[in-house]
């Protein structure tokens, strides 16, 4: 699934040793603790970033995110088509979440019901 730039991309996270985690929570399940206060993050192919559903630029990403580590809780990611090559944003993006230190977790599905490990392969969250 992930190609490319995207083995780069697990490359990153096995180097950084980051944690995958979390799920959000389907209609009818029991709440997951803190899925409600990860940051989620998405990006489209063209290069379009957007931190909760808000479209953000790559400077006010980075605030974002440096508010978001006094929390200690995680980040989703979600980039859409992840098939293809990522836009350059994408790849700006991974290394401002990977600079974080915080726990990441990826996702190929954009309600992040899904986590990618670090061989690239979806695993569905059962909860």
């Amino acid at each position: 699934m992930w190609q490319g730039r995207g083995v780069l991309l697990g490359a990153v996270i096995i180097t950084l040793g980051v944690l995958l985690v979390g799920c959000e929570q389907k209609q009818g399940a029991r709440p997951v603790p803190g899925a409600d206060q990860a940051l989620k993050l998405r990006v489209t192919p063209s290069g379009e970033i957007f931190a909760e559903n808000e479209l953000v630029t790559i400077e006010a990403l980075e605030g974002r995110i440096a508010s978001h580590k006094a929390t200690g809780k995680p980040i989703w990611y979600y980039r859409e088509m992840p098939e293809e090559e990522p836009h350059p944003q994408a790849m700006k993006v991974i290394a401002l979440m990977a600079k974080s230190g915080l726990p990441i977790k990826l996702s190929s599905e954009p309600d992040y019901s899904d986590s990618v490990d670090d061989n690239g392969r979806s695993r569905k969250i059962k909860y």
